[in-house]
């Protein structure tokens, strides 16, 4: 997926040199701050506030470390467009790791990655609960978001390598195995991500719904976690609305449907993708007590309670 104006010449696509600033990068402007400062509180809150030290606390303390890495790299883009290139600089380097956007689409691999992740924690709760505790530790939590990403970066490293220098430009060579390597990039971190999550969450909200407990112990803890299945479910659906138009649109042009980069659409479908870096932490706000409440002792440095005063938290599970 390329989210910069190009020209094609031949089998190489080369990237404008300079673009003017226009109010589509005022607009990327804005939501890189909202994004660096919405995560930068969720992160910050889930470290903070030992009431946050939950498992799938983890997965969002990390999906908020991807899109704020995201939403600072959007901001940094925008000051490598208002300057020049230094005439010292390594092009070949800078060409794979600046204009590539090479840590912004890492970043965007690690979100969906750890989206997957939290999915396979909740699944693993919700679906097998008696075997949870015991198989779900938060070593292999740990383990898992480390695994993202390491994966993150391998998945991210073909885009960059097809990004060289030539004349003091930045070129992508753009051939049938680019082609060929970027379809298979939008089945590995879209396609399969999408079906699979959509396959999972079906057979959560199920599970869910068919769970009761006389129990009053048993009856909030469903409870809860009926509340957070809801929350994720919000976070994945906003993600892959975000992210699908551009999608399915550089898909189609690498199967040789013409595309016009240039279009105010295709300009949308960026915007799009780009703002899903700074929604998350207005979802979290508005769906969830908990984090509402932490926000708020942080701010006090007091402690997180509930509004009859007692502490609202279970040792899995997020409100």
């Amino acid at each position: 997926m390329e989210i910069e104006n190009s020209t094609n010449v031949s089998n190489t696509v080369i990237s404008n040199d300079r673009t003017v600033f226009r109010y589509t990068e005022y607009l990327q402007l804005i939501v890189g701050v909202i994004g660096v400062i919405g995560n930068a509180c969720v992160f910050v809150l889930v470290c903070k506030i030992k009431l946050l030290h939950t498992i799938p606390n983890m997965f969002i303390a990390n999906l908020a470390m991807a899109d704020m890495i995201a939403s600072f790299c959007i901001l940094a883009k925008l000051v490598d467009i208002s300057f020049a290139v230094p005439k010292n600089i390594n092009m070949s380097l800078y060409c794979k790791l600046v204009r590539s956007d090479f840590f912004f689409w890492m970043s965007a691999d690690a979100s969906i990655l750890t989206l997957i992740g939290v999915t396979i924690e909740r699944y693993c709760a919700i679906v097998y609960p008696f075997r949870y505790h015991a198989s779900f530790t938060n070593m292999k939590a740990y383990m898992l978001i480390a695994s993202v990403w390491i994966l993150a970066v391998f998945l991210a490293i073909p885009l960059a390598n097809s990004y060289d220098s030539m004349d003091n430009y930045c070129v992508i060579v753009y051939d049938s195995k680019t082609k060929k390597l970027f379809i298979m990039i939008f089945f590995v971190t879209y396609l399969l991500p999408l079906i699979s999550m959509i396959l999972a969450y079906t057979n959560m909200f199920k599970r869910i719904g068919l769970s009761t407990s006389d129990r009053p112990a048993d009856a909030a803890t469903i409870s809860s976690r009926r509340r957070l299945l809801k929350m994720l479910s919000i976070v994945v659906t906003v993600f892959f609305v975000c992210w699908s138009p551009n999608q399915w649109l550089y898909f189609l042009s690498n199967l040789g449907v013409q595309a016009d980069y240039t279009a105010t659409y295709y300009q949308i479908t960026v915007l799009m993708c780009l703002s899903n870096s700074s929604i998350n932490p207005i979802i979290y706000a508005l769906k969830s007590k908990q984090f509402k409440h932490a926000f708020l002792s942080l701010i006090h440095r007091g402690n997180v309670i509930d509004h009859e005063g007692s502490v609202v938290a279970t040792t899995h599970e997020l409100i």
